[in-house]
């Protein structure tokens, strides 16, 4: 009998508790240690399927890093929902590099979230943006892997025409 109301009290308070333990089904999961995400020099070497729009959140980040590492600017237009390509790169990198990454954290930005003010300017994030934490590391052809930074980097996210953007990154402790 004594069992039977401990288990009704640990369900009754899991219960009350329901919305703070539950995680945001439109949000990506922290991958397991261990697993990382490549970004290839062509979508074949790549983990993630994300034809040509980025639908989801992991497949913007996908567009960002594949922007940077092949050096193609209409991926990174795509990445940061940007009209025109930005002009970062005059053509596309012979780089064989790879990078792997992999999601550490991710949360829905509410009101109490956003400060008013960073480092003297206003911030760009809305309510219900969404925030992703990523580590990375940068993989040479034949060589070691590298961690770029020692702290995730923050993506934040918006949804924008049917897929997302990001709107804004920056390093998790700012020193890297």
């Amino acid at each position: 009998m004594r069992v039977f109301f401990n288990l009704a009290a640990f369900l009754s308070l899991a219960a009350a508790n329901l919305p703070a333990m539950a995680h945001d089904r439109d949000l990506p999961p922290p991958d397991p240690p261990g697993r990382w995400r490549q970004v290839g020099r062509t979508d074949a070497d790549s983990s993630e399927r994300c034809a040509g729009h980025p639908l989801t959140q992991l497949c913007t980040l996908h567009f960002f890093y594949t922007c940077f590492l092949r050096g193609q600017d209409a991926l990174c237009a795509t990445a940061l929902g940007l009209d025109e390509p930005p002009g970062l790169f005059a053509k596309p990198s012979a780089s064989t590099a790879r990078v792997l990454y992999r999601v550490v954290s991710a949360r829905r930005l509410k009101a109490r979230d956003i400060p008013p003010r960073w480092e003297n300017r206003p911030l760009p994030w809305e309510k219900g943006d969404v925030q992703i934490g990523v580590v990375e590391k940068v993989c040479s052809e034949d060589g070691p892997c590298i961690r770029i930074t020692t702290h995730p980097i923050i993506f934040t996210l918006r949804p924008s025409h049917g897929g997302w953007k990001i709107i804004h990154w920056y390093n998790e402790r700012g020193d890297d």
